[in-house]
């Protein structure tokens, strides 16, 4: 599972996308996606 980085990278972004729409659909972390939002737009 670790040797492959294919592989790990399509894991870690399909976690990431899995967290990101916890916090998108419950309303009562807005600190959470405004981290999540900065995040973001640091990285592109």
């Amino acid at each position: 599972m670790f040797g492959d980085v294919t592989q790990n990278i399509r894991m870690l972004k399909g976690a990431y996308r899995k967290l990101k729409s916890y916090y998108y659909y419950n309303k009562n972390f807005i600190l959470m996606r405004k981290k999540i939002a900065v995040f973001e737009y640091m990285t592109l």
